[in-house]
């Protein structure tokens, strides 16, 4: 009878220990998912974005690099203006909006 016992509890243990595993990959499944739908598709390549901001400040790209806040993907450049100031320009890789 206590060997009875026992191993009903050990089924019943693995099962919940089971279920509850089960749980947690659902969980973070879902967490990913939630990720992964947030974040914004990349739509403007770099190379286009360069394009962007060269023409709307008349001036040359000297650098770039890429970032990306809270899912949000934004190209930054450095361009070299006429004047031989440097200003900073970002775009919106989604959009291709300066911002």
């Amino acid at each position: 009878m206590k060997l009875k016992i026992n191993l009903l509890s050990i089924i019943l243990f693995s099962s919940i220990t089971a279920v509850s595993m089960l749980m947690d990959v659902s969980v973070a499944a879902d967490l990913l998912l939630a990720e992964t739908s947030q974040t914004e598709q990349v739509v403007i390549s770099e190379d286009e974005a360069a394009v962007i901001a060269a023409k709307a400040t008349s001036g040359k790209v000297i650098s770039s690099e890429t970032s990306g806040v809270e899912g949000v993907t934004v190209y930054r450049f450095r361009v070299l203006m006429n004047d031989g100031q440097v200003r900073i320009v970002q775009v919106k890789a989604t959009t291709g909006e300066i911002l």
